[in-house]
């Protein structure tokens, strides 16, 4: 719960409620310059949510293309963090992300048309990039991006 004015009969007055402090309340609920309250049900970071566990990728490969502007503002968020958090936490490991698949699968070209990842064509044998590390079916194709990474999502809401 963050700080919040009180209305001087002694109620506490908040700008926001975030209700549940997985990834996404904390998320939430971290803005700056809002008196917010996070009210969450169970011990923080309890295992009953579907934010338990070490680790979270993130990509920005999606076919709806009002993601990419979130995504683009989500990995410049991430970084903020991390920069406060410092080397010593690490809360975010950028990392390249692929993601393959047949060469006319609609989510994919609309990711790579959307502006969330930039297309590579997997050709035959080993004549692409990633043929040392796995095998994919003859006229598939990869959508590449830089924006991917590893969130330590018990260190995240800290």
């Amino acid at each position: 719960m963050a700080a919040s004015d009180s209305d001087g009969d002694g109620h506490r007055r908040f700008d926001v409620i975030v209700v549940g402090a997985g990834i996404m309340g904390s998320c939430a609920a971290a803005s700056r310059g809002a008196r917010v309250l996070l009210l969450e049900r169970f011990d923080r970071l309890h295992v009953r949510g579907s934010s338990h566990g070490e680790s979270r990728g993130t990509r920005s490969t999606y076919a709806k293309a009002y993601y990419t502007p979130m995504l683009r503002l989500e990995r410049r968020l991430w970084d903020e963090a991390q920069a406060e958090a410092g080397d010593g936490d690490r809360v975010l490991t950028p990392t390249p992300h692929l993601d393959v698949g047949p060469r006319d699968d609609p989510s994919l070209l609309a990711a790579v048309r959307n502006g969330g990842a930039s297309s590579i064509e997997v050709v035959e044998g080993s004549a692409w990039p990633g043929a040392d590390v796995f095998r994919v079916p003859d006229g598939w194709m990869a959508a590449a991006s830089e924006l991917g990474g590893v969130i330590q999502a018990t260190k995240a809401p800290s």
